[in-house]
């Protein structure tokens, strides 16, 4: 009902495209013509070219939305006034649960395979995802340390960079969650997510499966599963709110990371709700009353740019 009601992702984004003054650019992936990406502004090719390849979140079962294009186009106006030139290009992936893991995984990889077709080097190439989308993120990273079979090799240098925008980093969580605590200050709420991590879960084939596991919920994969990731990305950068429910899991796995041989950094937004800077465009368009966590994003790709 809710899809019904939000339309498909091609949907939103011409109608968001056509209302920002913007010429829709869709490509279909060669490989999987279920998926698209959805570029904002200029298409971006060549060695030359910096991109962020953008995943959406919203449980793997709902399509991009406006406030989160109005964001990263905001981002890229930013970086364009500071001189630095960048691609934004979203990818639309399948949803469950019409297409369970590791539909989307494959159309992850094919989508960066994508970009290197059209010219652009590893380095170039930044990630980015909120929350399903910070999971299939961390999935791409999985795979890239520890390949699945059935999904498409990868066989690339060191990207440039990762963002993760409240990642959703368990799916279903153990009964000592601390979910609950920020129920009433978050604008989602702990049955709509454990719900949301149960039919992901239950989409795949065999669900129980230890080798599938550590990709769909990173916190609860090995610990030396993520041995190897500085290798595989120059920078990353996790952001979640202190008033939302996954904020604890969030934390626990930014600590986790910060074992590995990586430039990372942790932004906590005291206050802050689940994917707390698209909320700026639905609550308010006024930059001077935006959350300070969008320009810690901004701030931190400047810095990362040449």
């Amino acid at each position: 009902e809710l899809r019904y009601l939000h339309g498909t992702g091609r949907s939103i984004y011409e109608e968001w495209t056509e209302k920002n003054s913007l010429k829709p650019k869709i490509e279909k992936l060669l490989d999987d013509n279920r998926a698209s990406l959805f570029w904002i502004g200029e298409r971006r090719k060549g060695k030359d070219a910096n991109v962020i390849l953008c995943f959406h979140g919203d449980g793997f079962m709902y399509p991009t939305q406006a406030p989160t294009l109005s964001f990263w186009y905001s981002v890229q106006a930013h970086l364009q006034r500071k001189g630095k030139s960048i691609g934004i290009v979203f990818l639309d992936y399948s949803l469950i649960p019409g297409a369970a893991f590791p539909t989307q995984l494959s159309q992850a990889v094919l989508a960066i395979k994508h970009l290197l077709n059209l010219g652009m080097v590893p380095e170039n190439i930044h990630l980015a995802g909120s929350s399903a989308g910070g999971n299939l993120v961390l999935q791409v990273l999985s795979h890239m340390l520890h390949p699945l079979p059935e999904v498409p090799e990868l066989p690339l240098g060191r990207l440039g960079s990762v963002y993760l925008l409240s990642p959703w980093v368990i799916l279903y969580p153990p009964s000592s969650s601390t979910r609950k605590r920020n129920e009433s200050t978050d604008v989602l709420d702990v049955q709509t997510l454990n719900r949301w991590g149960r039919q992901v879960l239950t989409s795949v084939a065999s669900p129980t499966q230890p080798d599938v596991l550590p990709y769909l919920e990173p916190s609860k994969a090995p610990p030396a599963w993520f041995t190897g990731l500085g290798k595989l990305v120059n920078r990353l950068l996790i952001t979640a709110g202190g008033g939302e429910c996954l904020v604890d899991e969030i934390a626990e796995f930014a600590t986790r990371l910060q074992k590995e041989r990586i430039q990372i950094r942790y932004f906590h937004q005291p206050g802050g709700v689940y994917n707390d800077p698209y909320m700026d465009f639905i609550i308010s368009t006024d930059p001077k009353k935006w959350v300070k966590v969008g320009n810690v994003v901004k701030g931190w790709y400047d810095s990362g740019l040449e």
